[in-house]
């Protein structure tokens, strides 16, 4: 699975986790090559080592040993490649309306005492369509969902997730026990806590969120410009032929 940031892919993981075929999760195992320069064999000693979902999970994984992987798009980078040989399903990228995104990640910055103005690399927005677009190029297996349509109608979006990449669905995916104090290892340990109300949640909450103006964005590093240039390619990527539309 990978998404910009703040794209609600620790809630689609979360909701993936009860599929009784997946009994382990990694979650962000590329994060240290971004933001500590650490080798590559960092990624891969992360993933040797997932979270044991049988001792989180509601349901109890009882049909395979399968490993879920959810990575950000700008931290895996270069290292895409190297993730798409990894897999033996189909990638799941996920999409949300980049005013949504970034202006979610600024909030994030502040609460965690960091300055709200981050590196426009960081909203995901640039490597996005590029992995997409090697994904096309060489015939790897892989679709697009949108978050907002998952949070409108969960049930029949995670069906459709479920029989695309090949899970087994059942309504009882949508409802979870919170898994409060879990932590996921990242290097950045203020990170952890980006994931605090999803972790404390028990089921998908609707869309409720107003989209912020352009000219909300701040002008400086480029944000304004690079808001605007994302929510076209969001745009093009809603009318992909992979993307999984809420209708029909």
């Amino acid at each position: 699975m990978i998404a910009p940031p703040r794209s609600c892919s620790t809630l689609t993981a979360r909701i993936l986790w009860n599929c009784q075929r997946i009994a382990f999760y990694s979650h962000e195992p590329f994060d240290a090559i971004y933001h500590r320069n650490a080798a590559v064999s960092s990624a891969l000693t992360r993933l040797l080592h997932p979270v044991d979902l049988r001792e989180h999970s509601q349901l109890r994984p009882i049909s395979g040993s399968g490993l879920l992987i959810k990575e950000l798009s700008f931290q895996v980078g270069d290292c895409f490649p190297l993730l798409a040989s990894l897999t033996t399903h189909p990638i799941l990228f996920l999409l949300r309306d980049p005013r949504l995104t970034v202006a979610s990640r600024m909030r994030m910055r502040e609460k965690i005492g960091q300055p709200a103005l981050f590196p426009v690399r960081e909203s995901g927005w640039e490597q996005l369509p590029g992995q997409v677009e090697y994904c096309r190029a060489r015939a790897i297996p892989h679709l697009l969902v949108d978050t907002t349509d998952l949070r409108r109608d969960p049930a029949r979006i995670v069906s459709a997730i479920c029989a695309a990449i090949g899970l087994p669905y059942a309504d009882e995916v949508l409802h979870w026990a919170p898994a409060q104090g879990l932590r996921f290892g990242l290097s950045v340990q203020e990170q952890e806590e980006w994931n605090t109300r999803v972790l404390a949640s028990t089921a998908v909450d609707p869309p409720d969120e107003e989209l912020p103006g352009l000219a909300t964005f701040p002008g400086a590093g480029g944000m304004r410009g690079h808001v605007e240039a994302a929510l076209a390619t969001y745009r093009s990527l809603l009318e992909a032929p992979e993307r999984l539309r809420n209708s029909g």
